[in-house]
């Protein structure tokens, strides 16, 4: 598992391919509700602070089992491109992480309101 800082601005954070011309997702109203916003090879995810320095777990798991004590959690699918490069990113900050190329199930869970965890399993 690795672990980076991130610090998270307008409430959310984003995984996303760093070739996507618009990363970030604008959000309608349901998908606030919901708590993320997803497209073809882009989701953010809500976080409960609006601007604050994030601790971030990134794992890749076989299978995705999420922690009885989180926060909020919710799983979507995620196209990791061919290049294998994908980024974390909130509107202020970012890093980029390498994958195998190919279709995940992403695992998001916000486990304190400073913490996340990003769980990647390979479908």
């Amino acid at each position: 598992m690795k672990k980076k800082s991130l610090f998270i601005s307008y409430s959310q954070i984003a995984v996303f391919d760093p070739n996507l011309l618009n990363p970030f997702n604008d959000w309608i109203e349901q998908q606030v509700n919901l708590g993320f916003s997803w497209r073809d090879g882009s989701v953010s995810f809500k976080t409960s602070n609006e601007s604050a320095e994030y601790s971030v777990a990134i794992s890749i798991a076989d299978n995705l089992v999420p922690l009885d004590d989180s926060i909020f959690k919710v799983e979507v699918p995620f196209q990791v491109p061919e290049q294998g490069i994908i980024e974390i990113a909130s509107i202020s900050d970012g890093f980029q992480i390498e994958l195998e190329q190919g279709s995940y199930s992403l695992l998001f869970e916000e486990l304190t309101s400073e913490s996340i965890k990003l769980s990647f399993c390979k479908i």
